[in-house]
């Protein structure tokens, strides 16, 4: 008897341990309270096992998508991160739309951008082969037609779990296998400039958190093509301003050049002397030539020439030698090339502040005369003191003032008066 209660706790233990893994089953087959007993416990059992199996999917699910959510937002970093720091439109929406195909798994990126009208969204970058293929046949959709101009027209994302059901979007031949569809429009500072296309294989793929993912990941690289445009401009009015400011530095130089015949000073054993003569050429060649010239004397020294350079204009050279003979490093050279940059950026300072000094000179002469002839409101007076302003303030022998005789005030286009030759400066004919 001992015995037998002791193998029947034994084998309750046993199917209790069983039950805990979901795997018990009591084999009693009788039709008394036992057997109803044991009939309870088995479904109990099967509950038990359809519950911790239905945990485990659940589970396996939910880690599932855990962990697709963390890779879509590494990917959405990654992205941001690589739209962030190119500043080049086409290299940046060339490399956007492969590194999303890459990391989202994708089956198709293109990427839109508006025309200069704001009519027609342009495809600008693609991946694969499609999208070489639409890129060479100049793809582009009409604001507010397809799932593309929906989505910059409105503003908003629309997606498509079965693309071939949707009403709205264009198929595209090239793109035969695209199931799920997603147009993100591409915002920045309160404007859609384009818009993104993401497509994939299966029905389905993009559900509401997805598409989150996808829209702030789409801001930011609308950002990022907003900044490389400002840029570019900015680079653009930068160069024209360089440019624009060089011809007018250039020409300045060359005004100043024109009214002297040498310009220049040399260093000799006397000392500092004025540069007389021809030009050596050595500096006649590198003047024209802008790069430097290196030319060995008889008794082996070397002479070397530099041009000497304001913005993007040579305006002079200069000639150097060592006593002694002997070649110059490159370190000795270096040396040189700094002190000419810093010496056309004096040059060039310099004569910016001469321009400056005589256009205020000439506007202190101009403002004087000005305010003698407003003393009075006299017309003869007014005249006189004009004449004989402006012929001192330009010392001027002669100066001839007019106005229109009375026929001629009538009849602008009538003949001129003869002239009868220019009046001392102070006579004054009306």
């Amino acid at each position: 008897m001992v015995v037998s209660v002791v193998a029947r706790a034994v084998a309750l233990d046993d199917i209790q341990a069983r039950v805990g893994l979901g795997r018990a089953r009591v084999g009693v087959a009788r039709q008394d309270e036992i057997g109803r007993l044991a009939s309870g416990f088995n479904r109990m059992a099967a509950q038990l096992r359809n519950m911790v199996s239905g945990l485990e999917t659940r589970v396996a699910e939910r880690t599932r998508d855990l962990e697709r959510r963390s890779n879509y937002l590494q990917a959405s970093a990654e992205v941001g991160r690589a739209a962030a720091s190119i500043l080049d439109v086409d290299r940046l929406i060339g490399q956007v739309v492969n590194l999303i195909r890459e990391r989202f798994g994708l089956y198709y990126v293109g990427l839109f951008l508006l025309n200069e009208a704001g009519d027609w969204a342009v495809l600008r970058a693609g991946t694969g082969t499609a999208g070489k293929a639409l890129l060479s046949r100049g793809h582009r959709i009409r604001v507010g037609e397809g799932m593309i101009g929906w989505a910059v027209s409105r503003g908003q994302a629309r997606v498509s779990g079965e693309a071939a059901r949707d009403i709205v979007r264009l198929a595209t031949p090239e793109l035969p296998e695209t199931r799920s569809e997603a147009a993100l429009p591409l915002r920045s500072r309160g404007q859609v400039i384009g818009a993104l296309t993401v497509q994939h294989e299966m029905g389905g793929a993009f559900d509401p958190e997805t598409v989150t993912v996808l829209q702030l990941m789409a801001d930011q690289v609308a950002v990022a093509i907003d900044n490389a445009r400002l840029f570019a401009e900015s680079q653009q009015a930068l160069a024209a301003e360089r440019h624009a400011y060089g011809e007018m530095s250039a020409e300045a130089w060359h005004r100043l050049a024109a009214a002297r015949e040498q310009w220049g000073f040399r260093s000799t054993e006397d000392g500092l002397v004025p540069s007389q003569g021809d030009w050596p050429p050595e500096m006649q060649q590198v003047l024209g030539e802008g790069i430097a010239f290196a030319h060995e004397d008889e008794d082996g020294a070397v002479r070397v020439a530099l041009p000497l350079r304001v913005r993007e204009g040579n305006i002079g050279a200069l000639s150097f030698r060592k006593e002694g003979g002997g070649g110059w490093t490159d370190e000795e050279l270096d040396v040189l090339r700094t002190l000419l940059d810093q010496l056309g950026v004096a040059l060039d300072s310099a004569r910016l502040y001469e321009e400056t000094q005589r256009r205020a000179a000439r506007e202190r002469l101009a403002g004087a005369g000005t305010a003698r002839i407003r003393q009075t409101l006299d017309m003869e007076t007014v005249l006189r003191t004009a004449v004989n302003q402006i012929a001192d303030a330009m010392g001027l022998a002669a100066l001839d003032l007019r106005l229109l005789p009375g026929d001629l005030a009538a009849n602008p286009g009538g003949d001129a008066p003869q002239s009868h030759g220019p009046v001392p400066a102070g006579d004054v004919q009306g």
